[in-house]
């Protein structure tokens, strides 16, 4: 999983819309052009964009939130420098007040795995799993998982729930996410197996 921190840019200014709006715009063109992803990609989404009270009254400021994910603190610290420059570069050009926070609502550090411990307990996952294991290309997704990770040896797996035959199926943050139950004998008996086999 990518690390994932929160971004927030607080607006002030009498005519918000364009603002926001040339704001959005310019953090998409940071990872589509201001910066190098071939070998080591970058999200900059923004989620959330917040503006007055009420539909008759011109509002004083705009936020607008979202999220930065990367698997390169480096990568990481230079998408801030331009999240830095894009939105003085707003203000400047729309004579508004532009401020930019990071880690709004805490920084998620890039969970991976400990090599001994998947080379070691993998077969334990086989075995739960009737040898139905396979590893996965790195995920965007964030996880606190990777607090722990940081601190200690540790391995995330995750356990396929879909109902047998169903190869796509809506993910697990939507709606219409549908686990089928005999997917958690699978993910018992795994968690079983590893439980045995880490002190060997």
């Amino acid at each position: 999983f990518q690390a994932e921190d929160g971004i927030r840019d607080l607006v002030r200014s009498r005519g918000l819309g364009d603002v926001y709006k040339r704001q959005i715009q310019n953090l998409n063109t940071i990872v589509s052009r201001r910066i190098n992803i071939v070998n080591n990609p970058a999200v900059i989404s923004v989620g959330i964009v917040r503006s007055g009270t009420r539909g008759n009254i011109i509002p004083e400021d705009s936020e607008i939130q979202g999220t930065i994910r990367t698997f390169d603190p480096k990568l990481r610290a230079e998408i801030y420098q331009e999240i830095e420059q894009v939105a003085s570069g707003v203000a400047l050009g729309t004579g508004t007040e532009v401020s930019v926070e990071f880690d709004v609502g805490g920084f998620y550090p890039v969970t991976f795995n400990d090599e001994n411990l998947v080379k070691r307990l993998t077969p334990s996952l086989r075995n739960a799993a009737e040898n139905k294991v396979y590893e996965m290309t790195p995920s965007t997704g964030a996880e606190d998982f990777s607090f722990f990770s940081n601190e200690i040896p540790g391995m995330y797996f995750w356990l396929g729930v879909n109902a047998p035959g169903i190869m796509e199926a809506p993910g697990n943050h939507s709606p219409y996410f549908v686990v089928d139950d005999g997917a958690l004998d699978v993910g018992v008996r795994a968690f079983v197996n590893l439980v045995s086999d880490y002190p060997n």
